[in-house]
């Protein structure tokens, strides 16, 4: 098949596909202006495919676990900032005030702990919404170069994500 036939079969678009085989992505052998690639390599790529989609699934989600264990170190350290503090205001005893104030230095430890994995968060979370977005733009054929009206093998693509839509369905 030719590249724009691959690109239809693997659903991507053919100018990707030129830059795989150049890139030596996908074998392949160039005869005059196109290029000749074995049917062979549709699967090996869809499976390549798949499997990055499952990585990048499987980082969100890992992600979305790493937010839960944030948002709850920030809690705990919250309550105890709040309780260490509290403590300042009762009024002082002969060694009270050390523990207090020890209290105090642990809880401001852990706060700045906290902010820490914050700033990891934000940054990890800005990853992840790229991930989702490259995710999305594999998931719907609808968005991205697949959108054009007027590109045939966005058409055919668009096809053939139906076909295959269609196969999936119980009947």
């Amino acid at each position: 098949m030719n590249a724009s036939e691959f690109a239809a079969a693997v659903g991507i678009h053919r100018n990707t596909a030129r830059d795989w085989l150049e890139r030596g992505r996908i074998v392949g052998t160039r005869t005059g202006r196109d290029w000749q690639i074995p049917s062979s390599e549709v699967e090996r790529v869809r499976a390549e495919l798949t499997a990055q989609l499952a990585d990048a699934g499987s980082k969100v989600l890992a992600a979305q676990l790493f937010a839960k264990y944030v948002h709850s170190h920030v809690l705990t350290s919250t309550e105890a900032l709040h309780r260490a503090a509290s403590t300042l205001l009762e009024p002082p005893d002969d060694d009270g005030f050390n523990i207090r104030v020890t209290k105090l230095r642990e809880a401001l430890s852990r706060w700045d702990q906290s902010t820490a994995l914050v700033a990891a968060l934000a940054e990890l979370n800005a990853g992840v919404t790229k991930t989702s977005e490259e995710l999305e733009d594999q998931r719907e054929p609808g968005r991205g170069w697949l959108a054009d009206p007027d590109d045939p093998d966005a058409a055919a693509t668009r096809a053939m994500f139906a076909r295959d839509a269609a196969s999936r369905t119980p009947r």
